[in-house]
């Protein structure tokens, strides 16, 4: 992944997120948070001056503990978004 740095970046994201880490989340970015329990939003955004220029932004949407999605915005105008839903037993 240090080849990577976009890549890099959403991996820790997306591992803070489901772990529930907010102070990993803090080390590597700025967070805003949105909304209520009913649908929420939380806003990443990378404290690092260098890799704000490939990942500008990764969103994370969801309602209650359930997440729903997972945006990320490349420096290059590029989104890359992942969906999430319950599956039927």
């Amino acid at each position: 992944l240090e080849d990577h740095p976009a890549m890099a970046a959403f991996v820790t994201a997306f591992m803070a997120t489901l772990a529930g880490d907010q102070a990993l989340l803090e080390t590597h970015y700025e967070l805003a948070l949105s909304g209520d329990v009913s649908g929420w939003t939380l806003d990443l955004t990378p404290r690092d001056k260098k890799l704000a220029k490939r990942v500008t932004r990764i969103r994370v949407a969801g309602a209650g503990e359930r997440l729903h999605s997972f945006e990320t915005q490349q420096g290059n105008g590029d989104r890359s978004v992942m969906l999430f839903s319950l599956l039927a037993p």
